[in-house]
């Protein structure tokens, strides 16, 4: 069975991993704005970014209801945080493709604010990931269902 709302909310890997998804869902609406007028890096750009969203999609929902091992969960953050990375590049990349030259001057002001919107926030759950990852390493892989607290006894 899931664990109770009140255990999940005093787990700092589920508050990172909820923060996480919500700053990807932030980002979701400023995209559209980016990627109005060239489709071929939309559909890079929107396939990484799923592809990390559907990654915390499940890494939340496996926290919830089973009881993770520490290879799947370590590999799983990772891998999100990867296509988060790809994301972010491929973002910068066409923003700038110009040969170094800044496209600033052709976009307009709200293309400019959401791609500085998508590019910080993006950053940010890289970052938020990362710290996860290390924590689950100082910890010792004792996240998901099976969390041990204080003398051993297990949250099950």
């Amino acid at each position: 069975m899931g664990r109770s709302c009140r255990e999940l909310w005093k787990d700092y890997h589920f508050v990172l991993k909820i923060v996480t998804f919500i700053i990807l869902l932030v980002i979701h609406f400023f995209l559209s704005d980016v990627y109005a007028a060239c489709y071929q890096f939309y559909v890079f750009a929107i396939g990484y970014f799923y592809t990390a969203f559907i990654n915390m999609i499940i890494l939340l929902y496996a926290y919830v209801w089973f009881t993770n091992t520490f290879i799947w969960e370590c590999c799983m953050i990772i891998a999100t945080a990867l296509m988060l990375l790809i994301s972010a590049f491929v973002l910068m990349y066409d923003y700038y493709e110009d040969d170094g030259v800044s496209e600033l001057d052709r976009r307009t002001r709200s293309e400019a604010k959401s791609f500085a919107i998508c590019v910080g926030l993006t950053i940010v759950a890289i970052v938020i990931l990362i710290i996860d990852v290390i924590l689950l390493i100082i910890k010792g892989g004792k996240g998901g269902r099976g969390a041990t607290r204080g003398r051993g006894e297990t949250t099950e």
